[in-house]
């Protein structure tokens, strides 16, 4: 077990993390306990525990679990096998960073689902004040029809969103460091990016 299978492995989830439920101090958490506890188990243990707890995703628990039992698989004894966990639990933490993650644990799609969803109450209350005369009904009909068009174009935008994040956990999974380390690159320099980008169109 080299350096380049858990840096491989390391960049796999640090993509899962950045897209998924997952607190930037929880790696921060697990290096402290295997640092200061020195037991696996209890390590795994704590990772199970904290996806329960929904603080982390269940694909972030199973890709560091099943590491960390791949690395025991390789070493000839705990000492060993703890100090490459901590090897696989740093990288993690400066793969992670370097993406410089900023998010809400709730994500955007459920926070523009609700505000829709407020819309579409207070709308419903114009209207039930509003019922006042044969004219006054019709204009409040023809809200209703603009509501119910809005929560439409709205569960479109949920369904395209997911499909969008499934495709983009998809990608996690063939994550290797080197394309995890092209990736930033790319992203922090657009222009090298549509270069590389037009010479493969040409090629």
């Amino acid at each position: 077990m080299d350096d380049d299978f858990l840096l491989n492995r390391g960049a796999v989830v640090a993509c899962l993390a950045s897209l998924g439920r997952f607190e930037s101090t929880q790696i921060n958490n697990m290096l402290t306990f295997i640092q200061n506890n020195r037991n696996i188990k209890e390590l795994e243990l704590l990772i199970i525990r904290q996806a329960g707890r929904g603080v982390i995703d269940h694909q972030i628990r199973d890709e560091i679990v099943k590491t960390i039992l791949d690395i025991g698989k390789s070493c000839q004894n705990e000492d060993e096998r703890v100090e490459k966990v901590k090897k696989f639990l740093g990288y993690i933490k400066w793969l992670y960073e370097s993406l410089n993650v900023k998010k809400s644990n709730r994500g955007t799609a459920q926070q523009e689902q609700n505000a829709e969803g407020n819309r579409g109450t207070a709308q419903q209350e114009q209207n039930a004040e509003g019922n006042r005369g044969t004219a006054q009904q019709e204009q409040n009909a023809e809200g209703n029809r603009g509501t119910a068009q809005q929560e439409q174009n709205a569960e479109g935008t949920q369904d395209s969103e997911e499909k969008q994040l499934r495709k983009a956990t998809e990608e996690c999974y063939k994550l290797t460091f080197d394309t995890f380390v092209e990736k930033i690159i790319n992203q922090n320099d657009p222009e090298q990016s549509q270069a590389k980008a037009t010479q493969t169109g040409n090629g």
